[in-house]
C-alpha cells in the first residue's frame, strides 16, 4: 500500500477554519485524512498503487479533494501521483520541511488563483493565405521550373554536362558524367544563377516577420493586462503554451496566472470583461482555483 498525498495544510491548531474538514471521498472511493506534525498536515489517503493509473475519474476525485481544502484553508496543493511508501514516511517529511510549508502557506492564505489565456488577434485572410502558403512556396517554385531542392543543395553538374578537367595530372581527365545519375536529382542548365534561392529567403524573411510583429503585438498586450490588474494580485506568472503545429503560421499563445485575494475577485472579474472589450484578441477566464501556479518548487 502506497500513501497519496493531495496536499499540505495548516494542522489544527494552526488553522484558522471555523468548522472540522468534512474531505469528499478520494481515488478509488478511498476515505481522505489529515496526518499532523507540528503546525503542518498532510492530506493522504492509503490505497492500493494499481488504483493510481490516471483516468478521467481518478483525476477527477482528486482535484475535487483539493478544491474542498482550499474552500476551507490555505493549501499548498500536490500534484496528483504524488505518492510516499507509509504514514512514516509522511510524518518524516512534514517534520523534515514544515517550516518551510508553514512559511509558502502563510502566503497563500485568503488566496486563489486566477487564469487568462490569451490568443493573438486574428490575422487578415491576407496574412493567413501568404503565411500558410509559405511552407509550400518553394516545392512549389522548384517543381513550375523542374527542379528540386535535392539539386540545389547539392550543386550538380546538369545532366548531359562535361566535368572540367582535373589539376592534377593523370586523375579525372575531362570526361562526360553518367546522364542518369544527375537526372535522377533533377538539375537543369539554368539552376546556377541563384534567383531561386534568393526568391526564397525573401520570402521567408517577409514571413518570419509576420510572427515577430504578432509576438511584440501580443507581448505588448500582456504589459497592457499586468498594468490594469495593478494592485488586484499578489504574485503573476506567464506561460508560454506551445503551437499544435510549432509552425510559424501558428499565432503565440499564452496563459497569465495570478494570485489573488479573494475579497479581490469581484474587481478581478471587473477589469477582465473591460479588457476582453478593450482589447484586439481573444481571451478566456478561469478560476478561481487553488494556487498550482504558484507552489512549482515547493513541492519537494
Amino acid at each position: 500500500m502506497s500513501c497519496l498525498l493531495y496536499g499540505i495544510v495548516f494542522s489544527g491548531s494552526q488553522s484558522r477554519a471555523d468548522a472540522p474538514l468534512n474531505l469528499p471521498l478520494g481515488v478509488g472511493g478511498v476515505p481522505v485524512g489529515l496526518i499532523e506534525d507540528g503546525r503542518v498536515a498532510a492530506a493522504m489517503a492509503t490505497l492500493d498503487p494499481a488504483a493510481l493509473t490516471p483516468t478521467v475519474g481518478s483525476i477527477t476525485a482528486y482535484a475535487n479533494v483539493v478544491e474542498v481544502l482550499h474552500a476551507d484553508r490555505a493549501v499548498l496543493p500536490m500534484r496528483y501521483g504524488c505518492v510516499l511508501g507509509g504514514e512514516a514516511d509522511v510524518i518524516q517529511l512534514l517534520h523534515a520541511r514544515g517550516e518551510q510549508y508553514a512559511e509558502v502557506l502563510r502566503g497563500l492564505e485568503g488566496c486563489v488563483e486566477m487564469g487568462i489565456r490569451m490568443l493573438g488577434a486574428r490575422l487578415s485572410k491576407r496574412e493567413r493565405a501568404r503565411i500558410g502558403a509559405c511552407s509550400h512556396f518553394s516545392d512549389t517554385l522548384l517543381a513550375a521550373r523542374g527542379e528540386s531542392l535535392a539539386a540545389f543543395d547539392g550543386r550538380c553538374i546538369p545532366a548531359g554536362c562535361v566535368a572540367p578537367q582535373s589539376n592534377t595530372p593523370g586523375i579525372l581527365g575531362r570526361r562526360a558524367l553518367p546522364a542518369g545519375r544527375l537526372a535522377r536529382l533533377g538539375a537543369t542548365p539554368d539552376f546556377h544563377h541563384g534567383l531561386l534561392g534568393t526568391a526564397y529567403l525573401t520570402r521567408r524573411q517577409r514571413v518570419y516577420g509576420e510572427a515577430d510583429r504578432h509576438a511584440h503585438e501580443i507581448a505588448r498586450s500582456v504589459e497592457r493586462i499586468r498594468v490594469a490588474f495593478d494592485g488586484l494580485f499578489l504574485r503573476c506568472k506567464m506561460e508560454n503554451v506551445p503551437t499544435a503545429t510549432g509552425s510559424v503560421s501558428s499565432v503565440p499563445l499564452f496563459s497569465l496566472y495570478f494570485l489573488v485575494r479573494r475579497e479581490s475577485l469581484e474587481s478581478f472579474r471587473h477589469v477582465f470583461h473591460r479588457i476582453s472589450r478593450a482589447e484586439h484578441g481573444r481571451f478566456l477566464l478561469s478560476g478561481p482555483w487553488p494556487p498550482y501556479n504558484f507552489v512549482g518548487s515547493e513541492r519537494g
